[in-house]
């Protein structure tokens, strides 16, 4: 099935360049891909809104069916957008998302996390990237608005879990445990799988293939 356009969205600190191994091997497929960058770091008024309208401008682009790969925190820009545009959206598939259910607590959680963990273990699990000295170097902050704004959560609606959706965790992923991705999937009745070693940057795991495979099968089934 190759008249299908793939949108993928980063999550926070990261850029279209982590999804470089994915686009690659979707392009070899005969897919065509677009990799978003939200290139926001330096204004204090960028909004979730921002990253949505920037999406919204990608999605005009496509002349086939779009699935959006969304990891992390751009699950939340992708969810925001299919919820009020699922005619326009053909498969949903999220890479360790953060919660949409019980957000608070879970983002306190996580935000304990990122304080008391190094880059290399949050993102990384220490030993599963090579050259990540290199990617720790192209991390960047967010802007302050749109990461208080994560803070709301996500309401599900008809409209968005008619849409076919994925949810890609591990137990592995020292960001986003996986017992929230889990709740995510249920809440969106989606499709779960549940890695064992990937860690939280999927895209960028030396097994990132394992991954890949996932995510083409599913695009693949009808």
């Amino acid at each position: 099935m190759n008249n299908i356009d793939i949108i993928f969205l980063h999550g926070s600190m990261h850029g279209a360049w982590c999804w470089n191994n994915f686009v690659n091997y979707l392009n070899v497929k005969e897919h065509r891909t677009f990799a978003i960058d939200f290139k926001w770091e330096n204004s204090k008024e960028i909004e979730i809104k921002d990253y949505i309208d920037i999406l919204d401008s990608t999605v005009k682009k496509c002349n086939n069916k779009v699935v959006l790969v969304a990891h992390s925190m751009g699950s939340l820009v992708a969810l925001n957008y299919a919820k009020f545009n699922s005619n326009k959206v053909y498969k949903i598939i999220l890479i360790s998302p953060l919660p949409i259910k019980n957000v608070l607590t879970s983002m306190m959680f996580i935000g304990i996390k990122m304080l008391t963990k190094s880059r290399e273990n949050l993102f990384f699990s220490e030993n599963r990237v090579d050259n990540k000295e290199y990617y720790i170097n192209k991390l960047r902050k967010d802007p302050i608005k749109a990461q208080i704004q994560v803070l709301k959560g996500f309401k599900t609606n008809k409209s968005i879990t008619n849409i076919p959706s994925l949810v890609l965790t591990s137990w592995n992923d020292n960001c986003v445990p996986v017992k929230f991705s889990i709740r995510t999937g249920k809440k969106l009745k989606s499709k779960i799988i549940v890695l064992n070693d990937i860690c939280h940057d999927m895209m960028l795991d030396n097994d990132w293939e394992i991954v890949a495979k996932e995510i083409y099968d599913f695009l693949m089934t009808n």
